[in-house]
């Protein structure tokens, strides 16, 4: 679960970056920003929407490639546990 919203978020932030750049450049084209101003706004764009929310991603990512593996040794010591209480019997 950690992983595919992890991925989720990364492509969101991808997605809210492409946004916001466009958004910056049209402007700039339209002539309703000076070079400064769309430089601010790309830059304030990816610093606050943009770098928290891959930043989150990719800690949701790691985190439940983490998770996958401690439930796989759980999975694998329960089956021996069962193992040796049936040998037990």
């Amino acid at each position: 679960m950690g992983r595919t919203l992890g991925l989720i978020l990364i492509a969101g932030g991808i997605i809210v970056g492409i946004i916001v750049t466009v958004l910056m450049v049209t402007y700039r084209g339209e002539g309703r920003l000076s070079a400064g101003g769309m430089a601010l706004g790309i830059t304030l764009g990816l610093l606050v929407l943009v770098l928290p929310q891959l930043g989150f991603g990719a800690f949701l990512f790691w985190k439940g490639g983490q998770d996958t593996a401690v439930a796989a040794r759980a999975q694998q010591q329960r089956q021996m546990l069962d193992m040796v209480k049936t040998r037990g019997q």
